[in-house]
């Protein structure tokens, strides 16, 4: 042997173990685990699976190398493969009627997704009717966990449970983003005080997540709410660009303070794209599918960005694009439930009616759950924080002077400034013949 090489480490051997389903069982079934590291054989009676499961009566009875030998001094056995043991052993206890080895309401998701799993390969989902009220409960609520979104997915998926179903797509298109290799990658930050914890799931490599064309589906409900963020955003940026202003502003001859439309649809276009290099540390792709971050993601960034975009501010009223923003940050958030549900098709609802007829769910009524994906917080530079500052006159922005905001007049002011009515919000600076009161609340009141 060559002295750079060492000796290859033996293979571990499998664990085998033997399950007495049926201690009057006919048949053997031989389970392999997918890695090959655990083989289960349980003791069943044929006649049990031939009449709940359809796969097994045309496996067991059908011209195949698993039907019953012919000589009676063999012992039936059958090879399975890939199949989750501990929830083949609770498939085999429902059907044989083993019901005191079946968990009435303490079952893991992970349980029930694998118990449905099996269920869905051998075609009888409806065995688990006398619990399904109980289970299905079970993937219901919030998840912090990519992997725990995944499995309520599927869960909701064979179940029927079309609700559970359409706010899991929705959750999964939204926070799913794209990796180097363009797969689909479900990302979840864990909630709570002292969580921070990220998970991540690669969906491709799901091998039971739910329909056949799901990650399809998954993407497009993707790309149609990333295109109706940035398409509006690339639209305001393209009308600065323009030959004609897009400043909307109307100046007053000779009111050199005001700021040209130009200089307006500068300070705007610059705004934007400085605002993109500090979130990102680039600018904004022309087109969705050069996007990798989520939905959610670029959501977070991108509307705070443009609802801190700063205005001239005498233009602030006509030409800010804050609440724009706002609105369209809540205009998309709302729309989500609908986009997602335009991508669930006929194929995809019959399929659930069909299951949910099979497992027993009760008839479900609208879907009244409200998720919040993320929250827009107090735009920097809205006009309601600039009502609030009070700026010395002398102060400047692009050369316009910011008008300040003073205290109530009081009956000594007003008679001695005929031209300032009581009533005003912003007042320019005082003169040297009125007085006015200093604000008790200092920058903020």
């Amino acid at each position: 042997m060559d002295s750079a090489q060492t000796p290859e480490t033996p293979a571990t051997a499998p664990e085998f173990k033997t399950v007495t389903i049926d201690p009057d069982g006919d048949l053997y079934l031989k389970v392999t685990t997918d890695d090959d590291s655990q083989v289960w054989t349980f003791r069943v009676c044929s006649a049990a699976l031939r009449r709940r499961s359809p796969v097994w009566k045309k496996m067991l009875f059908g011209p195949w190398k698993e039907r019953k030998p012919t000589s009676s001094d063999k012992d039936w056995i059958v090879e399975l493969f890939d199949d989750c043991l501990q929830a083949m052993q609770l498939v085999l206890h429902i059907i044989h009627g083993n019901f005191d080895m079946v968990p009435p309401l303490f079952l893991s998701l992970r349980q029930l997704h694998d118990l449905l799993v099996v269920a869905h390969k051998y075609d009888m989902v409806n065995i688990i009717k006398p619990w399904s009220q109980n289970w299905a409960s079970i993937a219901q609520g919030s998840k912090s966990e990519a992997e725990d979104i995944v499995m309520s997915f599927y869960v909701a998926w064979q179940l029927g449970d079309a609700n559970l179903f359409a706010r899991r797509l929705q959750e999964i298109a939204v926070h799913s983003s794209l990796d180097a290799e363009r797969r689909l990658v479900l990302k979840k930050q864990s909630a709570g005080l002292f969580a921070s914890k990220s998970t991540q799931v690669i969906l491709e490599n799901v091998d039971h997540i739910g329909p056949e064309d799901i990650l399809e589906t998954i993407t497009q409900i993707r790309a149609d709410l990333i295109e109706a963020i940035i398409r509006p955003v690339h639209d305001d940026l393209g009308a600065r660009l323009k030959v004609s202003p897009a400043c909307s502003f109307k100046c007053q001859p000779f009111d050199l303070d005001a700021g040209s439309s130009r200089l307006c649809d500068a300070a705007i276009l610059g705004g934007i794209h400085s605002g993109m290099l500090k979130w990102t540390n680039c600018l904004l792709p022309d087109k969705q599918a050069l996007i990798l971050d989520s939905v959610v993601g670029l959501a977070s960034w991108l509307f705070q960005c443009m609802t801190n975009v700063e205005t001239i501010p005498r233009h602030r009223d006509t030409c800010s694009i804050t609440q724009k923003y706002i609105n369209l940050s809540s205009k998309v958030h709302a729309s989500i439930p609908t986009v997602s549900a335009s991508h669930i098709t006929a194929s995809h609802r019959s399929y659930m009616e069909k299951n949910r007829v099979k497992t027993g769910l009760a008839k479900q009524g609208p879907d009244t759950a409200i998720s919040i994906y993320w929250v827009l917080q107090q735009p920097l530079f809205s006009k309601t924080v600039y009502d609030r500052i009070s700026t010395p006159a002398a102060s400047s922005i692009f050369g316009a002077s910011i008008p300040i905001r003073a205290a109530a007049p009081t009956a000594a002011t007003t008679a001695s400034s005929g031209n300032t009515s009581a009533s005003s919000i912003f007042r320019t600076a005082p003169t040297a013949t009125t007085t006015t009161a200093t604000p008790s609340g200092g920058l903020f009141h």
